[in-house]
């Protein structure tokens, strides 16, 4: 995503984005089989490096729910201040948590950053040989214990020369990526085969050559009986309770007569003057 990024359903509903502009995986997701992994062998999270921002945006507006400084680095813990739209279509509370910013001095639990402002750093704090952005993200609030991270031991395992084997931590409700983020204003190089989607809003007008005459959808759906505003026409719209919009068409709107004249906009501001022809049918002039 980009800085300032912001992207919402037609109904509101943010969209959860890639925090950051580039996605260049140096670790992919040990959950999946066939991709490369070497310390997140039974986890969901994803090792990025952006070589040109380090800045970590909110994918989504977001609340610190914790903060930590344990031997593996800095971690911080964040919820979706609301349910948000994650890649596979579901609408749900999104958890997240970043590792390796090397100061996370500036944050307490309970500070809100909107989505597109800039949340942490990418770093090298703790057990990293480089900077870079650790996130895994969850579906679902998790309950947190003050002072103690999340995470639990993970099936997996992470192997080290000395033979000292580990098991990778992991989020109790972490969720593949590919079902959590989109790729809008992200730049896409490395992501070991992993194929993520970009949102597509399937929102707006759209011409229906059967109806002869404008629609409009929204998320997917076409509107009917329902008043539009347009921002780019800054004007009002009315959809027929059969999906086409109004033309030269009186209605109702809260007690009160409102006209659409033949772009569709409601008349504001004006006065309107007819002619009825021989057979009796009502035309502007």
């Amino acid at each position: 995503m980009l800085a300032d990024e912001k992207l919402k359903t037609a109904r509101g509903v943010e969209v959860v984005l890639w925090p950051q502009t580039i996605i260049d995986l140096t670790q992919g997701s040990g959950e999946d089989l066939g991709h490369t992994w070497l310390s997140h062998e039974g986890t969901w999270a994803l090792d990025n490096v952006d070589w040109e921002n380090r800045k970590i945006y909110a994918p989504v507006t977001m609340r610190c729910m914790g903060k930590y400084s344990i031997d593996n680095g800095n971690e911080v813990i964040w919820e979706s201040v609301d349910e948000v739209l994650f890649a596979d279509g579901s609408i749900d509370t999104l958890t997240l948590d970043f590792w390796h910013d090397d100061d996370i001095s500036h944050l307490s639990v309970g500070d809100v950053v909107k989505q597109g402002e800039h949340a942490q750093t990418a770093g090298s704090s703790g057990a990293a040989t480089a900077v870079h952005m650790h996130v895994e993200a969850g579906r679902g609030k998790l309950k947190l214990t003050p002072g103690k991270s999340p995470l639990i031991p993970s099936t997996g395992w992470t192997h080290y020369p000395n033979g000292h084997n580990v098991h990778p931590y992991t989020l109790p409700n972490a969720v593949d990526p590919r079902h959590v983020f989109f790729m809008n204003g992200t730049q896409v190089m490395n992501t070991f085969g992993m194929s993520f989607k970009f949102y597509e809003t399937n929102s707006g007008w759209k011409w229906d050559p059967q109806l002869g005459e404008q629609t409009y959808y929204r998320d997917g759906r076409m509107v009917k009986d329902e008043w539009i505003w347009d921002r780019d026409y800054q004007s009002w719209y009315y959809i027929k309770p059969d999906g086409r919009m109004a033309r030269n068409y009186w209605v109702m709107n809260n007690k009160k007569w409102c006209y659409l004249k033949v772009s569709g906009k409601m008349a504001k501001n004006e006065e309107l003057t007819w002619y009825f022809n021989n057979s009796g049918y009502g035309e502007l002039r």
